[in-house]
């Protein structure tokens, strides 16, 4: 299983991310991408972006804080793939243009398989 794959697994009961091609989602909205994977001294890193959309800046730091909640900093997928440490990078909360809101995070996971990103 991806790294991405995992991660949505682990907080499919929030919100299942949609394909960050999508230029005309409905809120609320959850894009999920790789950005990058290297090799670390053990294990490997895949730095992801999330982004996450809703109507008002309340109801987007309840989602946002659910997504966390589900995440965590340590995650294990049903098919035991391990992500033994998650390191968010918490991102502002911003008014968009159609007076929606929405948050983008960077998290950096450490995983000891080299699984596709």
């Amino acid at each position: 299983m991806t790294v991405r794959d995992a991660l949505i697994e682990v907080m499919q009961d929030v919100i299942t991310p949609q394909d960050e091609t999508s230029i005309s989602p409905s809120l609320p909205v959850a894009y999920l991408f790789v950005t990058g994977s290297t090799k670390q001294k053990y294990g490997y890193q895949t730095t992801l972006q999330l982004s996450v959309g809703e109507k008002t800046q309340e109801k987007l730091e309840e989602l946002y804080d659910d997504i966390y909640a589900a995440i965590g900093t340590k995650a294990t997928a049903s098919d035991d793939t391990t992500l033994s440490l998650i390191v968010w990078d918490h991102g502002q909360s911003t008014v968009m243009l159609d007076n929606s809101w929405g948050k983008r995070s960077t998290l950096k996971v450490t995983h000891w398989d080299n699984a596709e990103a």
